[in-house]
């Protein structure tokens, strides 16, 4: 097969444009739970944590919370919010997790600004039996790409949005 001078020509000129790629970053959800048995006059203990970070590829904190826009990061019922502000003006991705009634993640996602998926995760979770009480806690993350031209550092002037 034999291409005409035009082909060659288009070929060539592909092959030298380079590849960008967006930076790369990990959106990571965490969520523990603490419960006490009671003594014989009293009541027992219980605590609950839950947070939610977006790390750069050094593992740098590019947004961190507790509780983005004053709410759980994850939950049993399912929990999604955008990040805007600062590197990412448009609010281009929305994160969304689901969590054990223990507010445990077990699946988590990143979703694009047109609602299709850029990655998923599954939950990990331990649980530890201590003394008279129980702990649970576990994480769950996703790494994707932002896209082209999108560079975030550290602190990245980011607010947090529930949907």
């Amino acid at each position: 097969m034999s291409l005409s001078i035009a082909s060659k020509l288009l070929l060539t000129s592909l092959a030298v444009i380079p590849a960008f790629a967006g930076q790369k970053v990990q959106a990571a959800w965490m969520g523990s739970n603490f419960n006490t048995v009671s003594g014989p006059g009293g009541s027992g203990t219980a605590g609950h944590a839950s947070g939610f970070a977006l790390l750069d590829e050094d593992g740098k904190d590019i947004y961190n919370a507790d509780y983005p826009d004053g709410y759980v990061a994850c939950a049993a019922v399912g929990q999604t919010f955008k990040l805007d502000g600062g590197c990412l003006t448009d609010a281009l991705y929305s994160f969304k997790c689901t969590s054990t009634e223990g507010g445990v993640p077990k699946t988590c996602e990143v979703l694009d600004g047109h609602g299709g998926s850029l990655g998923t995760g599954k939950g990990d979770s331990s649980t530890s039996f201590f003394g008279v009480g129980i702990a649970q806690g576990g994480g769950c993350s996703v790494e994707f790409e932002l896209a082209d031209n999108i560079e975030c550092g550290e602190q990245g002037g980011l607010t947090g949005h529930i949907q």
